[in-house]
């Protein structure tokens, strides 16, 4: 039997799709745009290609960098994003890891890491 969709679910539906369309198509576009590169560490903030990241040792999400084979690219993922003098060991991701607190800055990271790679064309 078909479901019968509330203007409400009709409309949640909707919206849905329009943001996955519009991570699809960011994400695509990390492929060739500069983004913004911020370190979890000591929090440089560089505009960069996902190839120039990775070539000067960024530890970062995108095409060419080493979450090139993981859905998206890694965006959205929590793993560490660090500049090439920064260890992972400064990353939220290895907070996590090792159970410690996240701080209230940790928590506006993770909600930057919610909503790339959008929020990384304009910061």
């Amino acid at each position: 039997m078909r479901k019968i969709y509330t203007q409400k679910e009709r409309e949640q539906i909707r919206v849905g799709l329009e943001q996955k369309l519009a991570f699809e198509k960011a994400v695509e576009e990390t492929k060739t745009r500069v983004f913004w590169h911020i370190c979890e560490g000591c929090g440089k903030r560089e505009l960069l290609t996902s190839k120039e990241a990775f070539e000067t040792g960024w530890d970062y999400p995108g095409a060419d960098g080493l979450y090139k084979d993981g859905k998206h690219f890694g965006f959205r993922m929590l793993a560490p994003r660090t500049c090439g003098e920064c260890s992972i060991m400064t990353s939220i991701f290895w907070k996590m890891m090792s159970g410690e607190d996240f701080t209230d800055a940790d928590q506006e990271v993770l909600e930057r890491i919610k909503n790339e790679p959008m929020c990384l064309f304009d910061e």
